[in-house]
């Protein structure tokens, strides 16, 4: 039986899942993601992999599964910030800001 590292199976899930994530991205960046393994990904975690078929049973599921929870927020945001703008252009052209604010290199 697995240790839980936390005070809750909850916590220790979500504890887990967040590692994972992590490894995931830096897996990512540093093997590029037509080489990356389940494995190498586990190794990056510093979590066993059969741990992540818990979270995603494939690479291409734990894409999606990643790149939903990091875009979860900003997408929060942005349809909180448009919601508070009442002229359709002026919400087009705050989305179009911030999108291009995140996503456009900085002093560039």
């Amino acid at each position: 039986m697995p240790r839980i590292a936390a005070p809750t199976i909850a916590a220790h899930r979500e504890a887990t899942w967040q590692r994972l994530r992590e490894g995931f991205i830096r897996a990512v960046h540093e093997e590029g993601y037509g080489a990356l393994t389940l494995a190498a990904i586990a190794r990056h975690a510093g979590i066993a992999r059969n741990t992540i078929y818990n979270y995603a049973p494939t690479k291409d599921a734990l894409l999606v599964a990643v790149v939903k929870a990091e875009a979860a927020p900003i997408v929060s945001a942005l349809v909180e910030a448009c919601a508070a703008v009442e002229d359709p252009e002026d919400r087009l052209a705050l989305l179009v800001r911030r999108q291009l604010a995140a996503l456009a290199p900085a002093g560039g």
